[in-house]
């Protein structure tokens, strides 16, 4: 099934769009018209939200002001990197940053999270698309990078 990614990305966000406002979080969507690629719709956005969802968190948890998500992609001839940034702080701790995709993994405080939302989004990306998922800490936060091929 072929897929308009920043059709893809608009859906993710109209339907997330108010948590965001709500937190003070701004999304920043900086994705070439023309790139489409093959996938499963439905469960490409289900991971795009737990993502993003994740991102609004560490957000929230470091009481960061000014909240920001950038989501941009980059294509080359084979495959497309989908990229998610956060402001965040990212992951400090080695062994959390090495966990985070393992099933019933959470950092949530009196388990409020589930534990499946990255491990759902590496099976989503990994074995279902055929693709691979990245993670690291940036300067002030983290990067998830999703690498899809076309």
């Amino acid at each position: 099934n072929e897929c308009i990614l920043d059709e893809i990305i608009s859906k993710v966000i109209s339907l997330t769009d108010l948590q965001f406002k709500i937190n003070n979080i701004k999304i920043e969507v900086s994705i070439p018209k023309s790139i489409s690629i093959i996938c499963l719709e439905n469960q490409l956005q289900q991971a795009l939200i737990n993502i993003l969802s994740n991102s609004r968190e560490a957000i929230l948890n470091k009481n960061i002001e000014k909240g920001i998500i950038l989501i941009y992609a980059e294509k080359n001839t084979s495959f497309v990197n989908l990229i998610i940034q956060d402001n965040g702080g990212g992951i400090e701790n080695k062994e959390i940053l090495s966990s985070i995709f393992e099933p019933y993994f959470t950092t949530k405080a009196n388990s409020h999270g589930t534990g499946i939302g990255l491990y759902m989004t590496k099976i989503i990306i990994e074995q279902n698309m055929k693709g691979k998922t990245e993670v690291k800490n940036i300067n002030n936060g983290f990067e998830f990078t999703i690498i899809l091929p076309l």
